[in-house]
């Protein structure tokens, strides 16, 4: 058995460099150095022609690992979340969402029954403070703040520290 099931936008055999991605393979590569194996890894990759999949990967992640981590946008949330919630019901799984964006707060305004599902997660990572506090308006209690991260190379060039002041942002 798997200690974890990830469910999100890998994008396999391709090379997308949006912030989903990105951000699935980071917190990805991390779970698996931190529990030294492999996760499965289920790619909601495909639009509509995903859901099947996906469904599918739900099920597999819930029979075959401990924890099940989605990271998904608005759609893939329709599809997973309820999906989740009813089947984990007899396996009791550990249920973790890491919210990928901003939106989350304002999209479950309009969606009461996926905030209901989602209130049932063992844990919803957001990225900020705000996001965690509109939550919290909301009734969540289970939410907990992961800013987002990206591993960087250290360089041992010796930095010029006079001005003006060399600063790239991306």
């Amino acid at each position: 058995m798997y200690k974890v099931g990830i469910i999100g936008h890998f994008g396999f055999g391709l090379n997308f460099a949006d912030g989903q991605t990105i951000k699935t393979k980071i917190i990805t590569e991390g779970i698996e150095n931190y529990f030294a194996e492999s996760s499965l890894k289920i790619d909601s990759h495909g639009g509509i022609k995903a859901v099947i999949p996906v469904v599918l990967g739900c099920i597999k992640c819930l029979l075959s690992c401990k924890n099940v981590v989605i990271m998904l946008t608005e759609n893939g949330l329709k599809v997973s979340v309820p999906f989740l919630i009813l089947f984990n019901v007899f396996l009791k799984r550990r249920l973790h969402y890491v919210v990928i964006g901003g939106w989350l707060p304002d999209f479950l305004k309009k969606q009461r029954i996926l905030s209901v599902f989602l209130k049932k997660f063992d844990f919803i990572y957001a990225e900020t403070n705000n996001m965690k506090s509109g939550l919290e308006q909301q009734g969540f209690s289970n939410v907990i703040v992961m800013p987002n991260c990206k591993q960087l190379q250290i360089i041992d060039e010796p930095i010029d520290h006079k001005e003006p002041y060399k600063l790239c942002t991306f």
